[in-house]
């Protein structure tokens, strides 16, 4: 690899994702203003771009009655959060409507249960980000989550968002009782004793059991977490991750394509008294909370180059032996800025025992031409989710596996791309990730 081998490169492109990591934080563009992008008669898109739709209206309510009003005024009506989705769930045909839920994002209130537990109830159109922050001052948190913080909790609920741990399971597993609005403007108040079926299948509903107005979730007194990073064997992750993820808080792995190299995070819970201060800990976390973005806009710019896989994966495989520690809140240290700016996601579904058995394949398909002739341009994530009991989760009754496989920008979208990952994970019956890339068919 010549240069991108030479600790001057690496330095140097090192120094490049600590400024680049400022202006792109900075000009994130991955959270739509829906009220100033859209209006009636104009074409929405998901943040990717690859889905888009024209409805009939655009809609903003901030009450449940303008939200029951709307339901009951149009034929077909869907609800959009961040539009992360890169498939199309939240499309909706011509003569539909389509609503989004930012106005309609209150924390309502705390309740203490007679054992001691507690509950947050909350309108659905909060962000995740929105939830921590409400939840931190009331010295608060939830005890699992995805990767980013920008996404609506009922588009986290309604597509089986998940953290990685075998301790515990997606996000909707924290969900006690919910609120929908059903197609004929209806309400319903369902949990585990009142409309039981109707609440185990609108945990996880895609949008088709109803639009969910407002949610009861499981809480916990705020937490501190130590979060270790650093590069290993992709050998040694194989055989010990597993084990890692039933005995750590939580742990992911990522594989740079084409190296030997996973870099893991690990998450262990501490005491408050460890998390550091000053304003190097804020420079520090900073850099670290935005450096995989960083990188993601780096690699874009040369992404459409095939030339530059070979150097992309050097670098990648540098930065991944690169150990980082950080202590801090559970709602910041979980965060990793996973890339928003994404052409390409699907996220398949194993049981737990496969893991090396499926990636093994996935390794030794993943070929040097392969990379070269779609220029793809991400890395192979692996996390862990512990079995739930809610019917259409992808975890249902089953300690599972999920594997992502994302490009930032490049070809990683093209068909014959997907085709070949799809293709690959159905020889394992895997299942697959329903707002991301997929061969589901909408009419099943």
């Amino acid at each position: 690899m010549g240069l991108v081998s030479s600790p001057l490169f690496v330095v140097l492109f090192s120094m490049s994702v600590l400024l680049i990591s400022m202006a792109y934080n900075l000009s994130l563009g991955y959270e739509q203003d829906f009220a100033s992008e859209f209006t009636n008669g104009s074409t929405w898109h998901n943040v990717a771009g690859n889905v888009q739709c024209r409805p009939k209206a655009f809609h903003q309510p901030s009450t449940e009655a303008e939200l029951i009003s709307i339901v009951k005024s149009y034929p077909h009506v869907k609800v959009v959060g961040a539009a992360h989705s890169f498939s199309p769930l939240a499309t909706v045909p011509e003569d539909g409507a389509l609503v989004n839920l930012d106005r309609y994002n209150a924390f309502l209130k705390v309740e203490v249960l007679p054992d001691g537990s507690k509950v947050a109830i909350v309108q659905a159109g909060i962000r995740i980000y929105q939830l921590d922050a409400a939840l931190a001052a009331r010295g608060l948190a939830i005890s699992t989550r995805g990767a980013i913080s920008r996404q609506s909790l009922a588009g986290v609920l309604s597509t089986a968002t998940h953290g990685s741990s075998l301790q515990h399971g997606c996000v909707s597993s924290l969900v006690t009782r919910m609120r929908l609005i059903d197609g004929k403007g209806g309400v319903m108040e369902v949990d585990a004793s009142h409309y039981p079926d109707v609440f185990n299948a609108a945990r996880v509903g895609l949008g088709v059991i109803g639009i969910i107005s407002t949610v009861t979730l499981q809480v916990e007194d705020e937490f501190y977490l130590y979060r270790d990073e650093h590069g290993v064997p992709v050998e040694d992750v194989l055989v010990a991750g597993e084990q890692l993820a039933r005995e750590k808080d939580y742990f992911f792995w990522y594989w740079v394509p084409l190296t030997g190299i996973a870099k893991t995070f690990t998450w262990t819970r501490v005491p408050k008294e460890q998390m550091p201060g000053g304003v190097w800990y804020l420079v520090q976390r900073f850099f670290q909370a935005t450096a995989i973005r960083a990188e993601a806009a780096f690699a874009a710019v040369f992404a459409n180059n095939p030339g530059y896989i070979y150097s992309f994966y050097g670098v990648a495989g540098h930065r991944a032996n690169v150990s980082n520690v950080l202590v801090g809140e559970s709602s910041h240290i979980m965060e990793v800025n996973t890339l928003p700016d994404l052409k390409f996601d699907v996220e398949y579904y194993v049981p737990v025992a496969r893991c090396k058995e499926v990636f093994d394949a996935f390794r030794g398909n993943f070929t040097v031409d392969l990379a070269k002739h779609h220029n793809i341009v991400g890395v192979f994530t692996v996390r862990y989710v512990k079995g739930d009991d809610i019917w259409m989760s992808p975890f249902y009754k089953t300690d599972t596996c999920a594997f992502d496989v994302f490009s930032s920008k490049g070809d990683g979208h093209k068909p014959e791309f997907l085709e070949f990952v799809h293709t690959l994970f159905s020889k394992f019956n895997a299942s697959s990730h329903p707002g991301k890339m997929n061969h589901l068919d909408p009419e099943v």
